[in-house]
């Protein structure tokens, strides 16, 4: 399937040339073909190829861009800035368009009439209703991150979910962390019968954006464990992330004063790092998976 088809729409796509532009402009690998195929694709739109940017019919490659950019601006803030703005006339057009599909898709009819210096009638309050719940009610096929209207700092890049993938936060460089990965968490993940669960973590990854990598991959995730042990503050960053985004999270912790206010309302499993403790996640961890996995709660 090529990108012009895994992406719903034209705001998706646009979206996702202006992060391949950006991806070039700051370093990061990006797709010629994806490119290629994007690039095409809005060039020869009758009607969207008068809101490109005037440069952008002319660069044919991701090469040809980059000689375009490179000595334009010195900083990548400066060049993500400058491709926003350069394509927002195209991404503001396609917003509107989405937003008004959505608003058709989920009206059944146009509100009634409003006269002037009247109270409105019931039947109209009610239409105003239902009107406003198509903006705070996302359709059912709607998945839970479409409902966060937001540019990440990350590249953004087409990323699917990938159902048999467990992320693993942790601090690296604590002495036990090491042990409790390999001989416990990713095991005891990876040996649940009948589920076929790969489990990794951030030192699997080997791209040269560390924090790029880690992104996606919570992004990829069915699920992330996090053990907040120590107050890391990479595994807290991490662990937003991964809120924000709707992610099943599965917390550890090896004691009580680990865990911060604004995560003292969230389950977690409470562990000793030593042999007791390691049972405690033996009996936990694979519960906790299942229970995701079948859309309940862990208990």
């Amino acid at each position: 399937m090529s990108i012009l088809e895994e992406l719903a729409d034209d705001y998706q796509r646009a979206d996702a040339l202006v992060n391949l532009l950006i991806n070039r402009a700051t370093g990061t690998e990006s797709s010629e073909d994806e490119f290629a195929l994007l690039r095409s694709y809005f060039v020869n739109s009758p009607d969207l190829v008068k809101l490109l940017p005037p440069w952008f019919p002319s660069k044919r490659s991701l090469d040809q861009f980059w000689n375009f950019i490179k000595n334009r601006f010195s900083t990548y803030a400066e060049r993500r800035e400058y491709l926003w703005s350069e394509f927002n006339p195209l991404m503001t057009r396609l917003e509107s368009q989405q937003a008004r599909r959505i608003l058709d898709e989920t009206s059944e009819k146009p509100l009634p009439p409003f006269e002037d210096g009247r109270l409105l009638t019931a039947a109209q309050l009610n239409a105003l209703v239902q009107r406003v719940n198509t903006f705070t009610s996302p359709p059912q096929n709607f998945t839970a991150v479409t409902q966060i209207v937001a540019s990440p700092l990350f590249h953004k890049r087409a990323v699917r979910r990938d159902d048999s993938l467990v992320f693993v936060l942790m601090p690296f460089t604590e002495r036990w962390s090491d042990y409790v990965w390999r001989s416990e968490i990713k095991p005891l993940v990876e040996g649940i019968p009948e589920c076929s669960l790969r489990c990794i973590r951030a030192d699997d990854l080997y791209g040269h954006d560390v924090v790029q990598d880690i992104y996606e991959s919570i992004v990829r995730a069915r699920i992330v464990i996090a053990d907040i042990t120590g107050r890391n503050a990479n595994v807290f960053y991490e662990l937003g992330i991964a809120h924000t985004i709707g992610k099943d999270v599965i917390l550890l912790s090896q004691g009580t004063e680990h865990i911060p206010f604004d995560l003292q309302r969230f389950r977690h499993c409470i562990y000793a790092n030593d042999g007791p403790g390691y049972q405690v996640l033996r009996d936990y961890i694979p519960k906790a998976i299942l229970s995701v996995l079948r859309g309940i709660e862990a208990k």
